[in-house]
């Protein structure tokens, strides 16, 4: 049975330009020529017919409903929920999303080449299996517990890219991602040369053995708990990088980090002459053994039991030197300290601006 124009109009009149046929199991069709100025609400319902170039002003939603296509040319406003529509195996030619697109546990397994979604896309769950090349997401897109192996040449996303718990393998180099690429505990064994992401990286727990040559990470590299033993040259880190709990052994010549460096619990003997670090530096449990001269730390240093038995010359650290579990027992006369020196049994050794010369 087909809505009519004349009752779908009184319905809105009547739902502040809203069309309310959640759990509908009586209209089949909805009417050509009809304009929603607010949402569509169709959860729960049985398989409804839309009609082509159908524009919706709000939010379109129609999880868990019996809906087996969607019309061509479709532009929603707001967000399009589809979560849960078992009977739905594809997208229209043409859809266009203002807001998110959300498709979690769908059986939806490819993506059309000219979908638009200025929001954000959650996958979560799908049967998605590959994005079309090119692929633009304004938000995030979320692919965890996906069968997606790779993502396509030329995807740019303007957030996050979700892929923890995905059977991803493959990261192509041309990849533009604004907020950060998350591949937390995946199968992925390496990444591409010349690697640029604008935001953070997150590799924790994944198979990864070696950082590429020429990585720059403009927000935070998280390598936690990761089977990472080297860093290459020309790596790059705009925010904080995180190698505790690592194989890591030594860090390249050439590493700036513009947060801090945690290197606790990992084997690191000793640090590169020229690290540039701007923010702490965290050694604690780590098996170095000496610190370069002139080490210049502008935040907290902490080489907490370690090996270390005697400071370098000119070290300079503008926050706090933990020293406690070491074998340090004197203080060399050209150490600069800006905050506290802490040491074992003897507690702070100084609080404020801390200068032997």
């Amino acid at each position: 049975m087909e809505l009519t124009l004349k009752e779908a109009k009184k319905i809105m009149r009547e739902t502040e330009g809203n069309l309310f046929l959640n759990c509908n199991r009586k209209y089949t069709r909805l009417p050509e020529g009809l304009e929603i100025e607010g949402d569509l609400d169709l959860a729960r319902s049985n398989d409804v017919e839309l009609p082509e170039g159908m524009t919706v002003g709000g939010n379109a939603i129609l999880y868990h409903s019996k809906i087996k296509s969607l019309p061509k040319n479709m532009k929603v406003k707001g967000n399009l929920n589809l979560n849960y529509t078992e009977e739905l195996s594809e997208l229209p030619e043409g859809l266009v999303v203002e807001g998110n697109l959300y498709l979690e546990y769908t059986r939806i397994s490819e993506l059309p080449a000219d979908l638009t979604v200025k929001g954000s896309i959650n996958l979560y769950g799908s049967r998605i299996a590959k994005l079309p090349e090119g692929l633009t997401v304004g938000g995030s897109i979320t692919l965890m517990y996906t069968k997606i192996t790779k993502l396509p040449q030329k995807m740019t996303v303007g957030k996050w890219i979700y892929l923890n718990d995905s059977d991803i393998t493959e990261i192509p180099a041309d990849l533009t991602v604004g907020g950060g690429l998350d591949l937390f505990g995946t199968g992925i064994t390496e990444l591409p040369e010349g690697l640029t992401i604008d935001g953070n990286l997150d590799l924790s727990r994944t198979k990864i053995t070696q950082v590429p040559k020429n990585l720059t990470v403009k927000g935070d590299l998280k390598l936690t708990g990761s089977k990472v033993t080297k860093l290459s040259e020309g790596l790059s880190v705009g925010g904080n990088l995180s190698l505790d709990n690592t194989q890591v052994t030594e860090l390249p010549e050439d590493l700036t980090v513009g947060g801090y460096l945690d290197g606790c619990n990992t084997r690191i003997t000793k640090l590169p002459k020229n690290l540039s670090v701007d923010g702490g530096l965290d050694l604690s449990n780590s098996w170095i053994t000496e610190l370069p001269e002139g080490l210049t730390v502008k935040g907290f240093l902490n080489i907490c039991h370690t090996r270390i038995s005697k400071l370098p010359k000119n070290l300079t650290v503008e926050g706090n030197l933990n020293l406690y579990g070491t074998q340090v027992s004197e203080l060399p006369t050209d150490l600069i300290v800006g905050g506290e020196i802490q040491s074992l049994g003897r507690g702070p050794w100084w609080n404020g601006s801390y200068c032997w010369r």
